[in-house]
């Protein structure tokens, strides 16, 4: 188990417990404590509820994913952390704190925001994403920040919700990949456990290898018709490079998964995953060919099948690790696009 609250630290090991991983997982796990208890309690989290019940994540959702609140001070968990033994090196080590510079003494990275515990395939709390709110006074022009990388956080290799969901995800066969936290919870408040967000990026390879020990189909859920158009290339790139039945549902009105939900509900959801997802060489065909004549227009087709073979182009073509049904499926997508 996770030792929350250590024994003190002196002086002189400060600089090896700053680094060791068994001290900075324990420290992040003391520090989503903090914010856990902070939002559960304290009278300076009211917003922080507010915005949650207006999101419509329950106590149960807030309980299962250990979602928190920063207050809007510059000092509140180093404050915290002296009385529990954690140096400021250590939090700063876990990006929870931002070293000092310029004369500015070390700060809290997150306040006055409501905060996403991340955690790794384990269970293991790692870092954070923070969700700014203007009513408790902070002028961040972020609306969202993550914590930023550190020996145990690395955004293009974690997906949030994925200690939850992923034995659903291998029951089901299926992981579908959200945009956003709130998107993720509400998802699984609706019936769709096997629901996980990626951090603030795009889906990456690196996602998509650790989302295939899982899962034999991925669906990426955008929001929208322009962030389909947005991430079309990259989306067709990871589909041909990876090797993975890439699905994708675009969700009418330009509404989030989120809001979708909360407005019509779990079977509307349910149809346009089982029925509006199409594959990622489907959806970049779509997107690219939009309002051109294929007929008619062959100037216009032409240019489209283009930018579509430049997409297919820049995938790993010869790796060490490139198959015969690679090359057998790569024929498959250039069939589809003569076709």
């Amino acid at each position: 188990g996770i030792q929350l609250t250590p024994q003190r630290q002196g002086a002189g090991d400060a600089a090896a417990g700053a680094t060791d991983k068994r001290r900075l997982y324990q420290a992040v796990a003391w520090a989503e404590q903090q914010y856990r208890e902070c939002l559960l309690r304290s009278a300076e989290a009211e917003p922080a509820r507010r915005y949650l019940e207006k999101r419509g994540i329950t106590a149960a959702s807030i309980d299962e994913f250990h979602l928190g609140f920063a207050p809007n001070q510059w000092d509140w968990l180093q404050r915290r952390a002296l009385s529990a033994g954690f140096n400021v090196k250590t939090l700063e080590a876990i990006g929870l704190v931002v070293p000092s510079s310029e004369g500015r003494k070390p700060y809290d990275r997150f306040r006055g925001r409501v905060l996403f515990s991340i955690r790794d395939v384990q269970g293991r709390p790692v870092g954070v994403g923070g969700r700014v709110l203007p009513e408790t006074g902070s002028t961040s022009p972020a609306k969202y920040i993550n914590s930023p990388e550190t020996p145990l956080f690395a955004k293009s290799s974690l997906l949030y919700g994925l200690d939850v969901a992923r034995d659903a995800i291998r029951k089901t066969g299926q992981a579908i990949v959200m945009e956003g936290y709130t998107d993720c919870i509400v998802a699984h408040q609706h019936g769709f456990p096997n629901a996980v967000a990626v951090l603030g990026t795009a889906l990456g390879a690196r996602h998509v290898q650790i989302l295939k020990r899982f899962a034999e189909r991925i669906i990426l859920v955008l929001d929208g018709d322009e962030a389909g158009q947005k991430r079309t290339n990259e989306v067709l790139e990871l589909f041909v490079a990876e090797n993975v039945d890439l699905r994708i549902v675009t969700l009418p009105d330009d509404l989030d998964p989120c809001d979708f939900l909360q407005a019509r509900g779990a079977e509307p959801f349910r149809a346009a995953l089982a029925e509006g997802a199409v594959d990622a060489l489907e959806h970049a065909f779509r997107v690219m060919t939009r309002g051109i004549d294929m007929v008619r227009d062959v100037h216009a087709a032409s240019g489209a099948l283009e930018r579509l073979l430049a997409t297919v182009a820049k995938a790993p073509r010869l790796r060490p690790d490139t198959t015969r049904d690679d090359r057998f499926r790569e024929e498959k997508i250039l069939q589809r696009l003569a076709a």
